[in-house]
């Protein structure tokens, strides 16, 4: 499980021939070794409602089947989307380690990889579409959410240890930073910019030597962004606001409307997962220059694909793990808030219901909610533990005596 999640952020820099991403081959050899674990533990833990939530949108989804425009584009999607939904109840079956955080830490070492590889493709002059770099394999525009993600996670580390190691986290923090400039992505500066606001939230947490190497940190990243930051990409950041007052967002707008007229046509059921592209070629008026393959905004995504009963299966999704964050310990209520806000910002020009980085951290806001629960829902969660928390296969003795006393 910490390899999988580790190897989430840089997936697509090393794809394997025949395989796909470095995640789908660790996948591939967790299912099966996870089925045989919890058959020789005989038990498995019970679900949450926010499980169970998410077992039902995906199973609306794979309803879909039934009425979409492109049988082949939604049984890749729904494929897609069982697969991130096992990664999900596997992280909740098995991660019992006592100290909180370390599948979280994997993410973040594992956006390192990434950043890596967006470096030195800066230093090689390895240039994506308008100037602007990102690690190979990857859309500029995604990799920046899944780096400014971390943020905050690692700003949370960096509170939570002790000594000079924690210098550790505030170096991570400004590379990321860097990297998410770097990618020249306008929604990616603004979630930065959101994830960056943990910083000044959490200044009554500072004192002492770490207010001081806080305050030096910021002027050091700040230095090394107007130094490294190439003028290319400040000039696409920069063009952020006028875009959104005035422009189109690259498109965005016009694909966003025939999204819209998808869900006039197609209300309660939608179009089928997945099927937004051979769906939208089909709505009357002018073409577009290029059809898109996506949304480009993860709510629209969803409402026009599974329609309303799918939005609101996915919206309770979304409320349960807010109420799980307002459950959480003061730090880690404001860490995942945060979080929670950057994915929300992010996916608002990205389609990310189905991938693997949203539901990875879904599963680990979940897995740290079990772990920095306030005390009266970890003494009500300890209390339940024998009792309501895990279902015991039947053995075959238990079931030779049920027999017996028939």
């Amino acid at each position: 499980l910490w390899c999988f999640v580790f190897s989430v952020p840089f997936e697509r820099v090393w794809m394997l021939s025949g395989i796909g991403t470095v995640s789908r081959l660790l996948g591939l050899v967790l299912v099966p070794v996870a089925l045989t674990a919890l058959l020789v533990r005989g038990c498995i833990r019970r679900l949450l409602f926010v499980h169970w939530c998410m077992i039902a949108f995906v199973g609306w989804c794979a309803l879909s089947m039934f009425w979409t425009c492109s049988t082949e584009l939604t049984l890749d999607r729904v494929f897609t989307e069982v697969q991130a939904l096992i990664s999900v109840l596997l992280i909740w079956q098995f991660y019992n380690r006592t100290e909180v955080g370390q599948l979280t830490k994997a993410y973040v070492y594992g956006t390192v990889i990434a950043c890596i590889s967006t470096l030195a493709n800066f230093a090689n002059g390895d240039v994506t579409s308008w100037n602007r770099y990102a690690a190979d394999g990857f859309d500029p525009n995604d990799l920046s959410l899944m780096l400014a993600i971390s943020i905050p996670l690692s700003y949370y580390f960096f509170l939570k240890s002790r000594g000079f190691g924690s210098l550790i986290w505030l170096g991570h923090i400004g590379l990321v930073t860097v990297c998410c400039l770097l990618t020249g992505s306008r929604m990616g500066a603004i979630v930065t910019l959101v994830a960056l606001s943990v910083i000044p939230l959490s200044a009554a947490q500072l004192k002492g030597w770490r207010a001081a190497t806080v305050a030096l940190a910021i002027g050091v990243g700040a230095s090394a962004c107007v130094t490294v930051i190439p003028a290319s990409s400040w000039e696409r950041v920069l063009s952020a606001i006028p875009e959104i007052q005035g422009g189109t967002l690259n498109d965005r707008s016009e694909i966003w409307a025939r999204g819209w007229e998808l869900v006039r046509q197609q209300p309660f059921l939608g179009v089928g997962a997945g099927a937004f592209k051979e769906a939208v070629s089909r709505v009357p008026g002018n073409p577009l220059a290029s059809v898109s393959d996506v949304a480009h905004n993860t709510f629209l995504s969803v409402l026009s694909e599974v329609g309303l009963i799918g939005a609101v299966g996915f919206l309770v999704v979304l409320v349960s793990l807010i109420v799980l964050i307002l459950e959480m310990t003061p730090a880690a209520r404001r860490t995942w808030l945060i979080t929670f806000a950057v994915w929300g910002i992010g996916v608002f020009t990205l389609t990310w219901e189905h991938r693997k980085p949203t539901w990875v951290i879904f599963a680990l806001l979940i897995e740290h909610w079990r772990r920095t629960a306030t005390p009266s829902i970890a003494e009500r969660v300890r209390s339940n533990l024998s009792s309501s928390l895990f279902f015991r296969f039947p053995s075959a003795r238990r079931l030779g005596r049920r027999k017996a006393v028939l």
